[in-house]
């Protein structure tokens, strides 16, 4: 694939979805993507973890792209029952609005 680059574009916070462009990516896994799964997904979706598939890599991410858009947008993850508003806890597992 010569001269082109994967940029990944931010879907819902979590999902990365790669489109085939021929610029440099504003958006990385590593640099966006990664902090955001890491502190609130990979407690659970770890090899061996209670989430169903890891989202540890950038490829176990993209792959289920799709699948984090509509969970995360639907805010049915992280799973987080308390609703908004409803006082602070610790260790609470909500993202932000910027981050969906």
């Amino acid at each position: 694939m010569t001269g082109r680059v994967f940029r990944p574009l931010v879907a819902a916070g979590l999902g990365v979805i790669a489109a085939n462009v021929h610029a440099e990516p504003s958006v990385t896994f590593t640099k966006d993507i990664a902090p955001i799964v890491y502190a609130n997904c990979a407690a659970c979706h770890h090899p061996g973890g209670a989430g169903p598939f890891s989202l540890l890599t950038y490829d176990g991410a993209r792959k289920r792209a799709k699948q984090i858009a509509a969970v995360t947008a639907a805010r049915y993850m992280p799973p987080w029952p308390p609703e908004p508003g409803k006082g602070r806890f610790e260790g609470e597992r909500r993202l932000s609005d910027e981050q969906h």
